[in-house]
């Protein structure tokens, strides 16, 4: 698996111990992450994981933000503003069945256009939770770490150490 990761910084805690308690019970089940923004997550379509050659994702919940508490790979990434209508349907069916407080595919949150959908497997709640400030930035001077006070937005990132 590559270097770089991406970390998105504030997921609700009921979408990820729902996605890995499905995902426990059928690892192979590939389910879905929606994050609430209308801009592209560019370089992670650059990178364009694949099951093969997955992206690492790092997560901190709405309730701790300075705090990366959980992990998965990104196996594909689509813009949902492009999707066909029978694979928005196929993906919304199995999002409400599989995920059901998601609700389904939605394409805007809070006023906002959401545009990525992001393919995940292994989520899980990390044994041992590291701090925001352990990642080093690829190319912003906006960190991540520090007092946040508001979920939303992704870094590239590596870990240290």
């Amino acid at each position: 698996m590559r270097e770089e990761a991406l970390f998105i910084n504030g997921v609700f805690e009921v979408v990820l111990s729902d996605i890995a308690r499905v995902q426990e019970q059928v690892p192979e089940q590939i389910l879905y992450l929606q994050p609430y923004s209308a801009n592209r997550i560019v370089r992670l379509y650059q990178w364009n994981p694949t099951l093969e050659d997955p992206v690492r994702l790092y997560i901190s919940t709405s309730d701790s933000l300075d705090t990366v508490s959980y992990a998965a790979d990104i196996v594909a990434v689509r813009d949902k503003t492009l999707l066909a209508d029978d694979a928005k349907k196929w993906i919304d069916a199995v999002i409400r069945e599989l995920q059901p407080k998601e609700g389904g595919v939605y394409m805007t949150a809070n006023g906002r256009e959401c545009r990525n959908l992001l393919s995940v497997r292994a989520v899980s709640r990390l044994e041992e939770p590291f701090p925001v400030a352990d990642f080093r930035l690829l190319d912003t001077s906006d960190h991540p770490a520090g007092p946040r006070q508001t979920s939303g937005n992704w870094w590239y990132v590596q870990r240290r150490g």
